[in-house]
């Protein structure tokens, strides 16, 4: 930074003995650190600062001459330099009380064309004192510049970014969210062009910071909204939302659910449209529409799709889980089934846990509200492939199969009933390959019983979700698997786990017959051991 377009916004320091002191320091220091630009940078900010706060003390005319000092820096060839000194002389200024007098109002306007040329750090400290003073009409000047977001985002200072908008000093949460959405995707975009899964510590840093401006727009707008109408504030969610998606790839170093200010930042979001479950739909769509990389996600190879790009869509598989119940049937089939289900399947056949877990949470919540019934039979499958061993565990199957059961049983018409006996007519045929083998090895047998029971449960359960005319069939199978249990004490435990299962999750019309059922089992199966 050393040269004369170095020293031009110097000049003007000649007018005083004071000044000619600074400069020939300054001059001095920037010239010995020629080949360091991080230090002649340092040397103009603090130059800056030193020249103003000597003129605050002295008043008067002195005092005056911080216009026409900073004018002269303005006009200099070496926008960066000159933004340095500004900067350390606005500084001061805000600190010394004079921010809003004209002199000060002319520094800050030379700073505000001049704020994208100084480095983070000098930036910082200014926009930190003035959040302290809570000018918030000085930052907006910052703001239209773009120099906020430097600060924020690229010096990754996640504390100033919180406090800046916690003073309001972001002009307003639309634009704190916009530029946060903004900086979430540069940094988004430039990991997937680093191409490497690991992500390095600046990025982690950036969307700390961005995370903390995400929060605090979300305090701001979504939890206490003011008395602005909800469904005003559906573009600024979806924006807060799609900034948090993009910079997930970097929160998750922080763990799967991400740093404090991240997951208090989607709870907020996840509570406002729960609250307001009929802006739900459009605010997906919304979000489908600004990140059109979902749909076309959807149908590629799933392991064709970059590290960063794909914790895009692992936030929004959170996200949508809880809003399923409030979508469409419409906008369930054409934007959310097609991504979940490509990454249920995609996931469970690669084992990336943290994608099936969120795809079939997904599947799951559109299945329980009833809104979607096709895909049961592929789902089903997926299920039953997945289980024991690759993802899927015996409760997991308990919840899920009897859920996909109850979708297509709910809809009462002969297709329902049909898909429903497919159903269990799968669920048969998977059992059956656990059945007792005479020439099975001790070891091989006792893990062959467990699945066995397991999956004898499940089929157990079913007779609290399939149709009525559906009751004779399961329970005769039921009963002869059952009592045929060669092992007594599991058999005993089968047997009290199906009465308390079933008779808890029956619903009132067919509890008589399920009670006449299971008593009768029980007697069949201690005659049997007698």
């Amino acid at each position: 930074m050393a040269g004369p377009s170095v020293l031009a916004p110097l000049r003007i320091l000649s007018t005083s003995t004071a000044g000619n002191l600074v400069a020939e320091v300054a001059r001095d220091t920037v010239e010995r650190h020629a080949g360091d630009s991080s230090t002649a940078a340092q040397a103009l900010y603090q130059l800056g600062h030193q020249a103003a706060v000597a003129r605050l003390r002295a008043g008067g005319a002195q005092l005056a001459l911080l216009g026409p000092m900073v004018a002269a820096a303005g006009d200099s060839n070496n926008a960066a330099a000159a933004a340095q000194f500004v900067a350390g002389v606005a500084e001061a200024v805000v600190r010394g009380g004079a921010a809003q007098t004209p002199v000060g109002e002319r520094v800050w306007a030379v700073l505000a064309g001049l704020a994208a040329a100084a480095d983070a750090h000098a930036l910082g400290a200014v926009a930190a004192a003035v959040a302290e003073a809570g000018l918030a009409d000085r930052v907006r000047q910052l703001a239209r510049g773009g120099a906020l977001l430097r600060t924020v985002a690229v010096a990754a200072q996640p504390e100033l970014a919180a406090a800046l908008v916690d003073v309001g000093t972001l002009h307003d949460a639309r634009w704190a969210a916009d530029q946060a959405h903004c900086a979430a995707v540069a940094m988004l975009v430039a990991q997937e062009q680093c191409g490497a899964v690991a992500v390095a510590a600046p990025a982690v840093a950036q969307a700390l910071a961005l995370a903390r401006v995400a929060e605090s727009v979300a305090r701001r707008s979504f939890v206490d909204p003011a008395g602005v109408p909800p469904q005003a504030l559906v573009p600024l969610w979806c924006t807060v939302a799609d900034a948090l998606a993009s910079a997930h790839h970097a929160t998750l170093a922080h763990g799967r659910a991400g740093p404090e200010s991240f997951r208090c930042a989607t709870t907020a979001l996840v509570r406002f449209m729960t609250d307001h479950g009929a802006l739900a739909d459009a605010a997906v769509r919304q979000l489908f529409d600004m990140q059109p990389c979902l749909r076309f996600l959807a149908h590629r190879p799933a392991d064709s799709v970059a590290h960063a790009r794909s914790c895009v869509v692992l936030f929004y598989l959170d996200l949508i889980e809880h809003l399923a119940g409030s979508l469409r049937p419409e906008t369930l089939r054409s934007l959310v089934l097609p991504l979940a289900a490509k990454y249920a399947e995609a996931a469970a056949d690669r084992g990336w846990a943290d994608w099936f877990e969120s795809a079939h949470a997904v599947l799951l919540a559109c299945l329980e509200s009833g809104a979607v019934h096709e895909i049961v039979p592929w789902y089903t499958r997926l299920l039953l492939r997945r289980f024991p061993d690759a993802g899927i565990t015996a409760e997991l199957l308990r919840i899920a199969y009897t859920a996909a059961v109850r979708s297509v049983a709910a809809r009462e018409s002969p297709p329902a009933l049909a898909a429903a006996r497919e159903c269990i007519a799968r669920l048969v045929d998977k059992l059956n390959e656990y059945a007792p083998s005479a020439g099975a090895s001790r070891v091989a047998a006792a893990v062959s019983g467990v699945h066995r029971r397991e999956l004898l449960g499940v089929l157990a359960l079913q007779l609290a979700a399939v149709p009525m005319q559906m009751l004779p069939q399961i329970m005769a199978e039921v009963h002869e698997r059952a009592v045929q249990e060669p092992d007594p004490a599991a058999q005993r435990a089968l047997l009290e786990d199906i009465q308390r299962t079933v008779l808890e999750q029956a619903d009132l019309p067919r509890k008589p017959a399920l009670s006449t059922w299971v008593w009768q089992l029980l007697s069949t199966a201690a005659n049997a051991a007698n």
